[in-house]
C-alpha cells in the first residue's frame, strides 16, 4: 500500500486534531486526578506466573538439600556419575525433539 502525500496529510492532521482533544482534556481534569494505567497481555500474566513458579522451585528446601548434598559428595570426592543413565537422557533428550 502507497501512501500519497494528500494521505499524509490527513493522517497528520487526524493525529494533530486527536493530540489538540487530548491536550484539552488533560486541561480539564486537574493534575492530581491524572493517573497512569497499565495492563499486560494474558501471555506476559502467564509468563509471569511460571517466573514465580520457577522462582519458587529453585528456592525450595528440596533443591537447596538436594544442592548441599552433591557439592559436599564433591568436595569429599565420593560424588558418582552413572554415565549410562546421563547417555540414556541425552538419547531421550534427542529422540523425543
Amino acid at each position: 500500500m502507497k501512501i500519497d502525500q494528500n494521505q499524509q496529510a490527513k493522517l497528520a492532521q487526524a493525529f494533530n486534531k486527536y493530540n489538540k482533544q487530548q491536550r484539552q482534556q488533560e486541561q480539564k481534569i486537574g493534575k492530581d486526578q491524572r493517573t497512569d494505567r497499565v495492563s499486560l497481555s494474558k501471555e506476559a500474566l502467564q509468563l509471569q506466573k511460571v517466573e514465580q513458579e520457577l522462582a519458587e522451585k529453585v528456592d525450595s528446601p528440596e533443591r537447596q538439600e538436594k544442592i548441599d548434598r552433591i557439592k559436599a559428595e564433591v568436595q569429599a570426592g565420593t560424588y558418582n556419575v552413572d554415565g549410562e543413565a546421563i547417555a540414556e537422557k541425552m538419547l531421550d533428550g534427542i529422540m523425543n525433539n
